[in-house]
Parts: C-alpha cells; sequence; structure tokens
C-alpha cells in the first residue's frame, strides 16, 4: 500500500516538473516573438556597426599589406577567404606569381641576368597597366585593375629585395661576360689536372699566358688613355632615375616603370580630378 501511494506521488511530482518546464518554454517564446523595444533595436544596430566597422577596418588594413607587395600571414588569408572571397582571390593570384618570380631570378647566372629578369618584369606591368588604361572599361573597374597590377608589381619588387640580400645573389658573378670567363678559367684549369703534359710544357715558357695577357691589356689601356666601358646595371640607379616630365603626364615608363603605374593610379583615385571631371561633364550637358 505504501509503495502504491510513493509511486503515485513521484508520478504526480514528475508531470508537474514538466508543466512547469513546458510553461517557461511558452513564455520565452512568447518574448522572442514580441516586437523590440527602441532601446533593444538600437542596441542591436550598434553592435552590427561595430562590427562591421572592425571588418572594414581589418580588411582595409590586409589591402594596404598587398598594395605595399608584403606577404600574407595563414590567418590574413583565411579571414580574407571568409569575408572577402575576391580579395583572397587575388592574393592567391599574387603568392603564385611571386613564386614563379623567385624561381626566375634563382636561374639567373649573373647579377646582370637578375637585373633584366626585373626589368622584363616590369617592362610588363607597364604595358599591361597601358591596356587598361586605354580600354573602354567603367573607371571604377579600371581602379580596381590597376589596383591589383599595382599590388602585383610590388610584390615582385619585394621577393626582388629580398633575394638581393641573400648570399646566393651575392655569389653571382657580376655580369654575363663574368660568368662566361669563369666557366672557362675553371674548364681550362681542370684540362690542366687532367694533363700532365702541360706541367712540362710550362717549364719552358718564361711567363704565364694569364700574365703575357695581363700586360698587354695594360698596355693596350695605355695607347687607348681611356678604360673599357663598364657593362654592369647599376640597379639602384635605374630606380632612382626618374625622367622629367610635364605635371600633367605620368613618370618615364623605362626609367620609373614603378612610378609610372602609381602615377596613373593617382589619375583614376585622386578624388579632385574626378570632381573636376564631374563638372566638365555637368557643363557640356
Amino acid at each position: 500500500m505504501n509503495l502504491i501511494k510513493l509511486t503515485g506521488m513521484t508520478t504526480v511530482s514528475s508531470h508537474a516538473n514538466t508543466m512547469k518546464l513546458k510553461m517557461k518554454w511558452q513564455e520565452k517564446q512568447k518574448k522572442a516573438e514580441q516586437p523590440k523595444t527602441q532601446s533593444e533595436t538600437m542596441a542591436a544596430e550598434l553592435k552590427k556597426l561595430h562590427e562591421d566597422n572592425r571588418k572594414a577596418q581589418i580588411l582595409t588594413t590586409i589591402e594596404g599589406k598587398m598594395m605595399a607587395g608584403k606577404r600574407l600571414s595563414k590567418k590574413e588569408l583565411d579571414y580574407l577567404k571568409e569575408h572577402s572571397p575576391e580579395l583572397y582571390e587575388k592574393a592567391v593570384k599574387i603568392a603564385a606569381e611571386r613564386e614563379a618570380y623567385e624561381r626566375a631570378i634563382k636561374n639567373a647566372k649573373s647579377k646582370e641576368e637578375v637585373e633584366r629578369i626585373r626589368q622584363q618584369v616590369m617592362q610588363n606591368f607597364v604595358a599591361e597597366a597601358k591596356a587598361v588604361m586605354a580600354s573602354n572599361m567603367p573607371k571604377a573597374q579600371k581602379l580596381e585593375a590597376m589596383k591589383f597590377i599595382t599590388m602585383r608589381m610590388h610584390a615582385v619588387l619585394d621577393q626582388h629585395h629580398e633575394f638581393m640580400e641573400t648570399a646566393e645573389y651575392h655569389a653571382l658573378p657580376e655580369t654575363d661576360d663574368d660568368e662566361r670567363v669563369n666557366t672557362a678559367m675553371l674548364e681550362a684549369l681542370l684540362a690542366q689536372v687532367d694533363d700532365p703534359a702541360i706541367d712540362e710544357q710550362d717549364k719552358d715558357k718564361p711567363e704565364s699566358p694569364d700574365i703575357a695577357v695581363d700586360e698587354t691589356e695594360k698596355a693596350d689601356g695605355k695607347q687607348d688613355g681611356a678604360k673599357p666601358p663598364d657593362a654592369r646595371i647599376d640597379a639602384e640607379a635605374l630606380e632612382a632615375s626618374v625622367d622629367a616630365t610635364s605635371p600633367d603626364e605620368p613618370g618615364d615608363a623605362i626609367s620609373n616603370p614603378v612610378q609610372y603605374v602609381s602615377d596613373l593610379l593617382s589619375t583614376l583615385s585622386d578624388p579632385l580630378q574626378e570632381d573636376t571631371e564631374k563638372r566638365e561633364i555637368d557643363l557640356l550637358a
């Protein structure tokens, strides 16, 4: 009898708890369905505005880093992939182009060849920029295209400067001629090591061929009264040189391609010039 009473009490208690939970859930649903107060609405809007501003600031910072040609971290790439797929796609393309350039200059046989590769790549960017500016695409689209070219150009230059700081670069001969001379000398030395008869021949010679050649070169220098021109390319001087152009024209595309592209980009992103063009259109209308 007592067992039956205990069981009945437990069932009633369990049912009461279930009803309480059900009532709480219903009250919660009613509150959620009720319209938010003005203060709650304002708080939600401010929160969203704060999140949007923070997102915009992060994207602006990452884009600025890309404009400077710097490498992006994995965290930054992941953020772009989630919040700006279009900018992420550009970052991936820039990284691939940078790696291709790195392979090209690492395969160079002299510093002169490294500089020649840099100049060729820079002129390719200039040609691409000219094509964009001459196209009929809308101004906003031109601006984005020019920004992408600038990002790629600066990424290549950043990779170039990184390579110039390495021991691998400093070990390269200055010019292609130096490379050929060094190779020929190495082959000649190896041939002498392999052929013992050369040592016997050298005993009968009054002076070595290298000394004779050196004396001949000195005599030629005295006769001509001038040293042969230096064929080496001064990379820093090339970067610093800017051709004198009129204020309304961009920098010279040959001597300073980076400044040239930068000037073209400025003509698209300058708000003052945009307002002037708009007023001119209004006057013509």
